[in-house]
């Protein structure tokens, strides 16, 4: 049986990172880019998505503290997962609830001139440059 500090050392996510090839390094990077790519894409179509279909923006305006409490849920139930596959899915949920909180911004600058449509803007040139560090 090996000891504890050998399994530890066998173990690659235990390494320190300054340790790890710039190779290892640069595709956790991507990977995490990645994942944060996807979940502003949800957040900006969902953003747009109730601005274009007002019975969705208003179940979220009916309901937005329990969605904001429950999308705080589901990013600490994320973060408590060990499977990649359902964190990552919570993750996406999350993004989909904030898309709704992001609406509800939307909607207050609607009676400013250009409105919205602002709002929406900075989401979609956010998504598209943080898509160009991600890759």
């Amino acid at each position: 049986m090996r000891s504890r500090y050998a399994q530890t050392l066998s173990n690659p996510y235990t390494q320190v990172a300054a340790k790890a090839s710039v190779g290892d390094r640069v595709a956790f990077i991507r990977k995490v880019y990645g994942v944060f790519l996807s979940g502003l894409i949800m957040t900006t179509l969902t953003t747009f998505a109730m601005m274009a279909v007002p019975a969705l923006f208003n179940i979220f305006a009916q309901y937005g503290f329990f969605i904001v409490i429950g999308s705080i849920g589901l990013l600490f139930a994320a973060g408590r997962t060990r499977s990649q596959v359902t964190a990552f899915v919570l993750f996406q949920l999350f993004a989909v609830l904030w898309g709704g909180a992001a609406a509800g911004v939307a909607a207050a600058y609607t009676i400013q001139a250009g409105g919205a449509a602002i709002v929406i803007q900075a989401l979609f040139l956010t998504t598209f440059a943080f898509g160009g560090l991600t890759g």
